[in-house]
């Protein structure tokens, strides 16, 4: 990650720096839980914070995928080439026994770029994150070419790009809305983080 703002209280000086960004992130995973987890293992944040979102999502591409290695081998019956990176077919089950791809982290892939109609933005996962807040230099930790393409893809305002970085794996994700419109969506998501169940 980045250098973070948090801990902060949430004022006016974070949501415009949300806005300039376009952005905010979320620790989903507590840090010792994470120093401590099994790739290959799964975790209740899969369900209760990721697949939410992919059930969301229209569109998944993952970046820097290298051939004969572990989180490729994960998602092969589900991954195909396109443009150099791979999209990732939704249908089915697309975490179960694949979990490696999602939790790899310290390069062991690239950026995974989950995309969102805005019209379905899953804001109760953040219940189940442990804080949200934005970072100086959000592209630190992604795949370069996968921020941008996320960057372009939220321009519009038709979606939101949900980004699992190449350096942290599951641990925390970017949320990418486009300049100017991220800072109602981090304000809500801030309050909800740590709230727990959905009910």
């Amino acid at each position: 990650m980045g250098e973070l703002l948090v801990n902060q209280t949430l004022g006016e000086e974070l949501l415009n720096y949300s806005d300039e960004r376009g952005m905010f992130f979320a620790r989903i995973v507590d840090g010792e839980k994470w120093l401590h987890l099994d790739p290959s293992q799964s975790i209740e944040e899969h369900e209760t914070v990721l697949r939410p979102i992919l059930r969301c999502a229209d569109a998944c591409y993952a970046y820097g995928l290298e051939p004969e290695s572990k989180p490729l081998a994960a998602v092969a019956d589900i991954a195909t080439k396109d443009k150099g990176k791979y999209r990732i077919a939704l249908e089915g089950d697309p975490i179960s026994g694949r979990e490696y791809f999602w939790n790899a982290d310290s390069g062991q892939r690239g950026t995974i770029v989950v995309l969102v109609p805005i019209s379905r933005f899953p804001m109760q996962v953040f219940r189940h994150c442990e804080y949200a807040s934005v970072m100086n230099n959000p592209s630190a930790g992604h795949t370069p070419s996968a921020f941008r393409f996320a960057q372009k893809a939220a321009e519009d305002g038709t979606h939101a790009a949900f980004c699992f970085s190449r350096n942290n794996g599951f641990e925390w994700m970017d949320v990418v809305l486009g300049k100017g419109r991220a800072a109602k969506y981090f304000r809500e998501a801030h309050e909800l983080c740590g709230a727990g169940s959905d009910t």
